[in-house]
């Protein structure tokens, strides 16, 4: 049985771009890991998150974040705590974080994407 595969794009260290297949299973998986572990990484590394995140959060003249590598939104929490005028946009090359993401977002009190 064949596996299916998706191409993504991405960057190498040369900067060109180059076409890799990854396997929708893994991506599945990965997703759903990932999305299971989010919150004992965020108590594991609450403070160090707390000071990479304090030039953000702390700037009232940011209103715009670009997340890349949103993942199943494991910084949403600090956003939203700090943060309630914060515009945030995440891209994730996973689409199977999807679900795991909307979920996250509507815990953290941020409005639906569209």
């Amino acid at each position: 049985m064949a596996s299916r595969t998706v191409a993504a794009r991405a960057q190498c260290g040369c900067g060109c771009a180059k076409l890799q297949n990854r396997r929708v299973w893994y991506d599945k998986m990965y997703a759903r890991i990932l999305s299971g572990s989010t919150a004992k990484y965020n108590m594991l590394l609450d403070g160090r998150k707390k000071q990479l995140l304090a030039p953000l959060l702390d700037d009232s003249s940011i209103h715009d974040v670009l997340e890349i590598g949103i993942g199943s939104g494991a910084n949403l929490p600090y956003y939203a705590t700090f943060r309630k005028d914060i515009n945030l946009t995440g891209v994730d090359p996973n689409t199977h974080m999807q679900p795991y993401l909307t979920a996250a977002c509507s815990a953290a009190g941020f409005p639906p994407a569209h």
